[in-house]
């Protein structure tokens, strides 16, 4: 669990549940969950969707009222991040325990 401080706060929360994991009793041959492979997708110095929000939520953001926000499948946090910088009061979840760590560690989250 990261949290950065005010004045907009960003808590990322991993999601802690086995999603189609087999019950193989060799594990190497176990076919990867979802964590893994998201966890595979995210294991890269660079962010798979960039480092900008969704056009709709930067389209929209003028409309939505400060506050709390819940940022499901959060991934690499782009718009978990652009939210807390608009200065809402963010969690963020995700299945991906990389993804989250990324996010905890994006360069934009520094400021805040």
């Amino acid at each position: 669990m990261t949290s950065f401080p005010a004045p907009a706060h960003l808590l990322m929360i991993p999601l802690l549940f086995a999603l189609g994991s087999a019950a193989a009793s060799d594990e190497s041959s176990a076919p990867a969950g979802p964590a893994q492979r998201w966890d595979q997708r995210y294991d890269r110095e660079t962010y798979v969707y960039g480092e900008e929000p969704v056009v709709f939520l930067a389209e929209q953001i003028e409309r939505l009222r400060k506050g709390k926000a819940l940022v499901l499948a959060a991934g690499e946090g782009r718009n978990a991040v652009y939210l807390a910088q608009q200065g809402f009061q963010v969690v963020a979840v995700d299945i991906s325990a990389k993804g989250l760590e990324k996010a905890a560690h994006w360069p934009k989250a520094a400021a805040l």
